[in-house]
């Protein structure tokens, strides 16, 4: 199966988006599981060249679309001008473009040893750039990797206390490579194969978190946030000057409790 360019770069900037909207604040989880193998489609088969663009154009739109949040801390509490806080969130997705543009050739290259190679070395793939993402020095960022997604659910999560984060991913990378391999080759077999894994998955994600042990509440947490203004240096009369607002602070915090 081989795509056309432009339909290449929709499934690239589907990938980006079906991700992004997994997390908060869309709360849309079910889309990771197929975000990856829209960027497994993108890259298949494609030219070492040009593959990589498919993964920047994912970074580029996972990342200012999950997270928003990062121009508005910068502009509220950094005092960072709006176009400077943008321009530097768009720097993050391209820092993230480019390490999913390596998956994506490394996908488009095993890709000329068949869709079984490509679609099986995918989520070894994906799991250890996120690895990699996550322990770069100066720009690591294991903000969002795809395993969160699917941590909202207490049966699958309890795979994370063997693995980490990084099992919970491979499981949702390995999945969505399932689905891209049956695309690819259209089998009766690997259809029936991927419509047993997703039953067994919905089976576990339903029926297994009945297995974990659960544990009554003995204490309630609150967690009260200040709001003051952030600076490098504070003056010697900064407690005297926020006098009412520590009171009101201290206030809440009692109230909470």
């Amino acid at each position: 199966m081989n795509f056309s360019w432009y339909t290449r770069l929709l499934l690239a900037l589907g990938s980006g988006l079906t991700l992004a909207l997994s997390f908060p604040n869309y709360h849309l989880p079910l889309l990771a599981w197929i975000s990856i193998a829209l960027l497994i489609l993108a890259s298949y088969r494609a030219r070492p060249a040009v593959a990589p663009l498919y993964g920047l154009l994912h970074g580029l739109v996972f990342y200012p679309v999950c997270l928003p949040w990062m121009d508005v801390v910068m502009q509220q509490y950094g005092n960072v001008a709006p176009l400077t806080s943008a321009g530097i969130l768009g720097l993050v997705g391209l820092a993230g473009g480019i390490i999913c543009a390596v998956f994506s050739w490394g996908v488009a290259l095993a890709s000329r040893r068949g869709a079984a190679f490509a679609c099986a070395l995918a989520p070894l793939l994906w799991v250890t750039l996120e690895f990699a993402r996550a322990r770069l020095p100066i720009i690591g960022f294991p903000w969002n990797l795809i395993g969160y997604a699917a941590s909202g659910n207490l049966a699958l999560v309890q795979l994370t206390a063997v693995t980490g984060i990084y099992g919970l991913s491979f499981l949702v990378a390995g999945y969505s490579s399932l689905i891209a391999y049956a695309i690819l080759v259209g089998r009766q077999r690997v259809w029936k194969t991927a419509i047993v894994a997703t039953a067994a998955l919905i089976f576990i994600a339903f029926g297994g978190g009945y297995l974990v042990p659960a544990a009554a509440p003995r204490y309630v947490a609150h967690l009260v946030q200040t709001n003051f203004p952030q600076s490098y240096t504070y003056p010697p009369d900064w407690m005297p000057q926020h006098a009412a607002d520590l009171d009101q602070l201290e206030r809440i915090s009692v109230e909470s409790a």
